[in-house]
């Protein structure tokens, strides 16, 4: 009987301690902030840059138009290049342990001076005609980036009943 005591009291702390980290609502944050990134942003040498994709949602062959928005939060004038790219990464097939490749559709450098404390957007045409995978922009300068997605509408796929016959 003496030895069982030490056993049950070392089960119940063990299971306390079970019970304080892994119960549910110690887990769940019900009144925790929403955090929400609206448009993310790099800041260069005191000039914060964003870029949004001219629509909301493109259809495939469509060439997407951005916008580069540049701001100068100093009182001083500022000379700044940063890369834009728009990127593609075919869907990855859950059969293979090979990592899918993304590639460069589109890039290009921008090289903007501005005044101290001036806005600017600066509108982008590009030539990248997206196709039927994952697509999006990426804003870089001095080791930094962000990537913002663009949505594509992808075709409808026949299947074999509305496949044409020979």
């Amino acid at each position: 009987m003496k030895s069982l005591v030490p056993i049950v009291v070392v089960a119940a702390g063990t299971m306390l301690a079970a019970l304080a980290v892994f119960y549910p609502t110690g887990l769940t944050a019900v009144d925790s902030p929403k955090i929400a990134v609206a448009n993310p942003k790099i800041t260069v040498d005191g000039c914060e840059f964003s870029v949004l994709p001219g629509k909301e949602v493109y259809d495939v062959g469509e060439k997407p138009t951005l916008s580069l928005y540049a701001v100068n939060t100093t009182d001083k004038p500022k000379s700044v290049t940063v890369k834009l790219q728009i990127l593609s990464r075919p869907t990855s097939n859950p059969m293979s342990r090979m990592p899918v490749r993304t590639t460069a559709l589109w890039q290009k450098d921008y090289s903007l001076s501005l005044a101290g404390g001036e806005s600017r957007v600066v509108p982008i045409e590009t030539n990248a005609a997206l196709t039927a995978v994952d697509a999006f922009v990426s804003l870089g300068a001095d080791k930094q980036s962000i990537q913002v997605p663009l949505k594509i509408n992808a075709p409808a796929t026949q299947s074999a009943s509305q496949a044409p016959q020979p």
